[in-house]
């Protein structure tokens, strides 16, 4: 279950994302952006709207994904780089770029993400 502290700020993802595309190549940092969104930090996910998304995505596997990193197998199961990769990339597949998985998520557009770093900070 996704909470409203597991969503993003607009903020947030315009500094992330901004971050990994000054740092990496253009392929390299939409994929770490988009993974960093599905960490959890202090027990809530960092861009819980990405597991909703990635879950909306119709493939089995990676709704399989999605569940064993909602409800883990015990209380030291942690989610794995392997996992968030693989969500990233399927996100990625179908949407592009990190800015376009994030606005998607959220219900906002690309340009609204890229100012808010300006905006919100």
């Amino acid at each position: 279950m996704i909470h409203s502290q597991d969503k993003a700020s607009p903020d947030w993802v315009s500094r992330i994302i901004h971050g990994y595309e000054n740092r990496l190549r253009e392929g390299d940092a939409d994929r770490e952006a988009v993974a960093a969104g599905l960490q959890k930090s202090a027990g809530w996910w960092l861009a819980g709207e990405l597991l909703v998304l990635a879950d909306s995505l119709g493939n089995a596997a990676i709704s399989d994904i999605v569940r064993t990193m909602l409800n883990p197998s015990g209380r030291y199961a942690r989610v794995t780089l392997k996992q968030r990769y693989a969500v990233a990339d399927a996100l990625l597949t179908v949407y592009g770029t990190a800015w376009a998985v994030y606005a998607t998520a959220m219900g906002t557009t690309q340009e609204a993400l890229k100012i808010a770093r300006d905006t919100d900070g």
